[in-house]
């Protein structure tokens, strides 16, 4: 396989057209036709079926693409250093989350540790998995820490097999309330029923109209029996709201190690819930994770 290959079929698989891709690639479509045939003799397999409509991927194809649009972007990684007359950072990080709160708490203690070296850091939160797998798949994380419900698990390590990523589970958490000094049950020492919930609103963190799987109210069966529910992707607002008003908030931690922002804000086992979350990290296959990687790591781990 040659480069201008991988280019190849990147650029036909985003155009969906051998004709499109040959003008933004400025090579004629014999050529980029004869080229990828050729790249489809020596795989051994067809990469593209030919339909009046346009290019279309194979299976085999599509697992083609995604290794091609890994090594295209080490190319432009290398090209980038190659091009650079300053110095190349010492250190770089970038972590990936999937509808983690407790992430928040873990990096700056860890930052603090590196102040007087150069750091490059990038922490970014997904509220869906599919796209987050492909960023990890393209090599644009060191890795990612994610929450998942119980029921979910095994169809996500599936995923992550067949992206060639490692799935290192942590452990396993209680779904568990939180709430408020406005919430009647913020005296409350004793496990909650389930049932108690669903006379109140339910603030959950993530996003349901991306991937309801991950939405823990869907994961415990009552999305249709609360009063209300509330979605939002800021942590921030999460516990904002859960302290500000009446609602419960659901999160899955361990009442006795959880890092709560506030006093005002507390933490309540339900007694009943047929659903934990386990958490976990994932990394690339090929990659190592660097030291200031696996330090910031075991601080989460810890945190857990």
């Amino acid at each position: 396989m040659k480069l201008e290959q991988i280019s190849y079929v990147i650029e036909i698989a985003e155009t969906g057209s051998f004709s499109q891709a040959a003008r933004n690639l400025f090579i004629s479509q014999p050529n980029l036709s004869s080229s990828i045939k050729k790249l489809e003799e020596a795989m051994g397999f067809e990469i593209f079926k030919r339909k009046s409509s346009g290019a279309i991927l194979t299976p085999e194809g599509r697992e083609l693409l995604i290794h091609c649009q890994i090594i295209r972007q080490e190319c432009l990684c290398l090209q980038k250093i190659r091009s650079s007359n300053e110095k190349i950072p010492g250190l770089l990080l970038r972590v990936a989350s999937l509808n983690t709160l407790q992430i928040s708490s873990v990096p700056v203690p860890v930052i603090k540790r590196y102040q007087g070296s150069p750091l490059n850091f990038v922490l970014t939160n997904y509220t869906d998995l599919d796209t987050l797998v492909r960023q990890v798949a393209a090599c644009r994380f060191d890795f990612a820490l994610l929450g998942i419900a119980s029921p979910y698990v095994r169809s996500a390590k599936a995923l992550f097999r067949k992206h060639d990523i490692e799935y290192h589970s942590i452990k396993q958490v209680p779904i568990c309330a939180v709430v408020g000094p406005r919430s009647p049950l913020f005296r409350q020492t004793n496990p909650l029923p389930m049932e108690t919930l669903f006379s109140h609103t339910i603030v959950s963190y993530g996003d349901i109209s991306e991937d309801p799987s991950y939405c823990l109210p869907f994961s415990m069966g009552i999305e249709n029996k609360v009063h209300g529910h509330i979605h939002v992707n800021s942590s921030q607002l999460f516990f904002q709201l859960v302290q500000e008003t009446a609602s419960i908030g659901l999160i899955a931690a361990n009442p006795e190690a959880a890092c709560l922002p506030s006093e005002q804000v507390c933490i309540l086992k339900l007694s009943d819930c047929p659903v934990d979350v386990e958490l976990s990290w994932v990394k690339l296959r090929r990659v190592p994770l660097s030291s200031i990687a696996s330090e910031f790591l075991d601080s989460y781990k810890n945190l857990c």
